[in-house]
């Protein structure tokens, strides 16, 4: 079985990275600088722990893979761009191609099957980051669920899951892979707190009573939508059980090796955030049973401030944190 990780950022280098260090085939399609870097001298992976080179293959196009029978597909690119990676993929692989979307928000897997008859679902659970090309780095190797979309499992998911941990991951297959999604929107949008409320000045604990406030909107408007987002496995926190750790004492963030979250990477960077497709699907979400998100809201709105005027990710301080906490 040969992996076509199409979009190779921080989460589709660490996994293919990771599966390739593993002796898998691996191919990358990803930006030309990245590639170049790592068709010349391998990929750097680096965790707290350990730095590895793994040996992946590298393309700047899909155009330049011969398919293969047994190709699977881990679609790694932003939401922003599934649409354009579809139309992309289609041109030169069949229906019957199984496809790995390992991308945040909800929305993804629901696209994919209109194109595609194997599309499977994965929550991500291992922040990544790419400080320059050919290298990625991450905490440790992290966790990964796996499904079948819309519902169940297969023969593809128990094989993929079995490469996977044999690259180091702990790997959970669930039979409602969606549930585990919304999960993993609802994390997504507190990592949008952490990444727009970097600055110092500001206290932890009250990015922590944001993250609260927001998740217990998040809870409410999923209870009244009757979406559960109850974790396949116990090791994973629910909603509830991420309030509750939420509400103890705070530590500034202060990674071993450069580790941040996609939304300070796109806010750092100057380039796209996408989260719209989290924040914004709650916001829908409160707008169809007449409830109100004026946290999400706010939150997003602060977003797209800092991605309008290409502002960083510490340009907030105390005084617009406690604007927030005024909305409780």
């Amino acid at each position: 079985m040969r992996y076509i990780v199409y979009g190779a950022g921080a989460v589709g280098s660490a996994v293919g990275g990771l599966l390739s260090y593993a002796g898998k085939s691996v191919n990358f399609i990803g930006r030309k600088p990245h590639i170049d870097a790592i068709n010349k001298n391998g990929l750097q992976l680096n965790s707290y722990e350990e730095t590895m080179i793994a040996k992946p293959s590298g393309v700047y196009s899909i155009k330049h893979i011969v398919p293969q029978k047994d190709d699977v597909i881990f679609l790694c690119v932003r939401t922003n761009d599934t649409k354009n990676a579809v139309n992309d993929i289609i041109e030169f692989y069949p229906k019957d191609t199984p496809i790995f979307a390992f991308q945040n928000s909800v929305v993804n897997e629901k696209i994919l099957s209109k194109y595609f008859s194997n599309v499977y679902g994965v929550a991500v659970k291992m922040t990544c980051y790419s400080p320059e090309s050919g290298i990625t780095n991450f905490r440790s190797i992290g966790r990964l669920v796996l499904g079948k979309y819309p519902l169940g499992t297969d023969a593809k998911v128990k094989t993929t899951a079995n490469d996977l941990i044999s690259a180091g991951f702990e790997v959970s297959i669930s039979e409602n892979i969606m549930q585990d999604k919304w999960l993993k929107l609802a994390i997504n949008a507190v990592s949008s707190v952490s990444a727009i409320f970097m600055n110092e000045e500001i206290s932890r604990d009250d990015v922590n009573r944001v993250k609260v406030m927001l998740l217990e909107e998040i809870q409410l408007v999923l209870s009244a939508a009757n979406i559960s987002s109850v974790p396949c496995e116990k090791k994973d926190k629910d909603i509830p059980a991420l309030i509750d750790s939420f509400r103890l004492p705070a530590e500034l963030y202060r990674p071993k090796i450069p580790v941040y979250n996609s939304t300070w990477t796109a806010l750092n960077r100057g380039t796209k955030l996408e989260n719209k497709y989290y924040l914004g699907i709650i916001i829908e979400l409160s707008e169809k049973h007449n409830l109100s998100a004026h946290i999400c809201s706010k939150i997003l709105q602060m977003c797209d401030y800092l991605e309008t005027h290409k502002y960083s990710p510490t340009f907030y301080g105390p005084e617009d944190i406690e604007e927030v906490l005024r909305l409780a």
